[in-house]
């Protein structure tokens, strides 16, 4: 979910309602190896199953609503307390929604500099 959560970044969430998994909204869900997901609903509009995807991914991932259950309702960073509800959450979740024009290079100039921060964290720490 870079930019918006952070490896270990703490997520509040609640259970998950109907009512809840809006478009936009950050959901936990269980994925494989007995890793909980953090990702964002694209599309909520299916009557069985929610297209989800972490905000700077490309893949895109059907997700039975039955399997969601959390909602985040806050995220405690490294970067400070935010709720998606507030201004900087709506920032995040605009951004993340919005598939062309300037967004889609924003994007891509993200992950390409999260990519080499991870790179340059690997040769840091393997020289020690």
């Amino acid at each position: 979910m870079l930019p918006a959560i952070f490896p270990r970044d703490e997520l509040v969430v609640r259970l998950a309602t109907p009512e809840a998994l809006t478009r936009g909204a950050i959901v936990a869900y269980p994925g494989s190896g007995g890793r909980v997901l953090a990702h964002r609903i694209l599309d909520a509009s299916g009557e069985h199953d929610l297209l989800i995807r972490g905000d700077f991914l490309d893949g895109l991932e059907d997700v039975p609503r039955d399997a969601v259950a959390y909602v985040v309702v806050r995220v405690e960073g490294r970067f400070g307390s935010w709720s998606p509800e507030d201004l900087r959450g709506r920032l995040l979740a605009h951004m993340a929604l919005s598939t062309g024009g300037p967004y889609a290079v924003v994007r891509t100039g993200v992950r390409q500099l999260l990519r080499v921060a991870l790179a340059l964290r690997r040769s840091h720490a393997a020289w020690g």
